[in-house]
């Protein structure tokens, strides 16, 4: 709500022991943010965004401290807790602004140099003589801890322009900081630091011995490496005067599903076993230097139908590292785009264009994916496309629905034939439409970077949509006619925050009759989760109902049964409204005619609107 300001939020357990927070609202000032008192007036406690302040009994007398850099990244600023001087109890915070500069030295602002006090009363000068040494920044990561055991707390700082950390050495005491020294690569008993880039340092206890260890990694969301970047030196000494040892550069990471960035999870049976497998796309690991492979991940379900097991077969599933060299944020989806059986591969990039892999292996064959077409049909959108396959017009041809980094959900219709897939690449050009279902009321950032999957429900098809930073919309009443407007029928989607960037496949990979979700974030996690939404049976999969009307199955092998009390006749034509057959309530036996696209059209004029029927070779 307010720029370079700190909120407080309180943790509490329930009786199960589920931990939850509130934000915490001051009766001074400005309720929602941290202040100190100045001038009979409150003023912000300031910490840059892209900042970490270091929170930590700086003064030794029990209560939390705050040290932050000031606006411009120059000083680090001491607020000092009276919690306890005026004996208001540990878990308050009332604050003054103790130290404009603590330690005395100063963090140049043209870049990661340190710049040391010749007076401990004294601040060091913020600008070095030598003057512009590079552009100017702001941008710091603090942690405060006793690193020698002389009860006074030093400094490890990070910089926005470093892969480096640093350790201030404070030759005071707890009530004057002094910083006298420093060493430029820490730990330096044991492995600097070393990771691309803007790190952060967290001292705390991660093994439960009752020393606190140390974990440095990337501070920077986008531009920081993302394969071993979680190191973890644990304390060798004590907690008094620790000792850190390198143990682990993947810590944490080594336990979970984890693709370095962006996942975009696929469910596809690659492998033709009757097990769901996981294709994922990722934005790529971040290597030293900005460096960036691009990558597709491949998990193969090695379970049972009931209990899936996923284990990764291939960390570059269809060599992506190469084939989308100098391209980002691969999302695949799976679908039968030529209507030859199998499943096909569509590939979204950043660029908003399209890898499209056939598949020709056959149908119930394991999958062989000819080498990509890209851009396939010069098929552009803008930024960041998600593709998802459904047969939107329900006229036996899949289509395309494609989100993207604005707030757009694009169909491309297929006007091509089975074997012979086609779409005008143009979303703006009839018959496709730039704004399928009418759910965007305009450029609202939290909606930002749709991501489509729709499937099959008892109740009808749905689709869910994975957002920027607005969870995960469900949408109902999914109406043929591109330019209807959707129903909201869930969010967010099953209280399901998984962070940033959220997308999603959709299928019942344990074969129970409900729909599972894979979700995907920016971070390159996964997630899995059960849903409420029973899945359609074979049998009744694309049933339409309009108004009072029902005709299933469809797509039919040879007979509609048409549901109508009110037992009027209807005319079944080809799509150029040529009649062709009379029908009535009850069932109707429509095997003589070709395969192929027909509608049935009500004999009386006030009825419903015409339906498609999809009749099956």
């Amino acid at each position: 709500m307010y720029p370079g300001c700190i909120e407080v939020w309180k943790g509490s357990r329930n009786s199960g022991g589920v931990l939850s927070f509130r934000r915490v609202l001051f009766s001074y000032g400005f309720p929602e943010i941290l202040q100190f008192s100045s001038a009979n007036q409150y003023v912000n406690i300031y910490c840059s965004s892209i900042d970490l302040p270091s929170v930590e009994d700086v003064d030794g007398d029990g209560d939390l401290d705050i040290l932050s850099f000031d606006p411009d990244g120059t000083f680090a600023t001491f607020f000092r807790n009276t919690s306890v001087e005026e004996n208001l109890g540990l878990d308050s915070l009332k604050f003054v602004r103790a130290d404009l500069c603590w330690g005395k030295f100063a963090e140049n602002q043209f870049n990661e140099s340190i710049n040391l006090s010749n007076d401990p009363n004294t601040c060091a000068l913020g600008i070095t003589s030598g003057g512009n040494q590079g552009s100017r920044h702001a941008g710091s990561t603090l942690c405060l801890f006793d690193g020698d055991g002389d009860g006074d707390q030093d400094l490890l700082i990070g910089d926005l322009a470093s892969s480096r950390i640093k350790k201030l050495i404070n030759g005071g005491n707890k009530n004057q900081a002094y910083v006298t020294s420093f060493e430029s690569m820490f730990p330096q008993e044991d492995n600097p630091a070393f990771i691309d880039i803007f790190l952060a340092s967290y001292y705390l206890d991660v093994d439960g011995d009752g020393r606190r260890d140390l974990i440095i990694c990337p501070n920077d969301a986008g531009n920081g490496e993302t394969q071993n970047h979680i190191w973890l030196y644990t304390n060798e000494g004590t907690d008094a005067s620790p000792r850190f040892r390198l143990v682990t550069k993947n810590f944490l990471t080594d336990e979970m599903v984890f693709v370095n960035s962006g996942s975009h999870p696929a469910f596809c049976d690659v492998n033709a076993d009757g097990l769901t497998d996981l294709i994922v796309g990722t934005n790529g690991m971040l290597l030293k230097d900005g460096l960036r492979k691009n990558r597709m991940v491949l998990f193969l379900n090695q379970g049972t139908e009931s209990a899936p097991a996923y284990r990764l077969s291939d960390p570059d599933y269809l060599q992506m590292s190469v084939k989308a060299e100098g391209t980002g944020r691969l999302a695949p989806t799976a679908g039968d785009l030529d209507s030859d059986g199998d499943p096909d591969l569509l590939v979204g990039d950043s660029f908003g264009q399209l890898f499209y892999f056939e598949n020709t292996a056959g149908k119930e064959m394991p999958c062989a994916f000819s080498n990509p077409q890209y851009p396939w049909l010069d098929i552009f959108i803008g930024q960041n496309a998600k593709p998802a396959i459904t047969d939107f017009n329900r006229d036996g041809l899949n289509d395309i629905v494609l989100g993207e980094k604005n707030n757009q959900l694009n169909l491309l219709i297929n006007i091509g034939q089975k074997g012979s897939p086609l779409f005008v690449s143009n979303p703006g050009t009839p018959p496709n439409t730039t704004q399928l279902g009418k759910i965007f009321a305009g450029n609202d950032f939290f909606t930002q970077n749709g991501a489509p999957a729709f499937f099959n429900a008892k109740d009808g098809p749905l689709m869910i949509l994975g957002t920027e930073a607005a969870s995960l919309f469900t949408y109902s009443d999914l109406s043929t006619n591109a330019q209807d407007a959707f129903r909201i029928l869930a969010h967010p989607t099953g209280n399901i925050y998984e962070g940033r960037k959220l997308t999603l496949s959709i299928a019942d990979i344990d074969q129970d009759g409900y729909a599972e979700i894979a979700v995907g974030n920016e971070r390159g996690g996964l997630a899995f989760y059960n849903t409420p939404y029973e899945l359609a049976t074979p049998s009744s999969i694309q049933t339409f109902a309009t108004g009072h009307l029902r005709c299933y199955p469809n797509p039919s092998s040879g007979s509609i049964f048409i549901e109508d009390s009110s037992s009027e006749s209807y005319n079944l034509t080809d799509l150029h409204g040529k009649f062709l057959l009379k029908m009535r309530a009850g069932w109707n036996d429509i095997s003589q005619l070709k395969a192929g696209t027909y509608l049935l059209m009500p004999g009386n004029p006030n009825k419903p609107s015409p339906i498609k029927i999809v009749l099956l070779p």
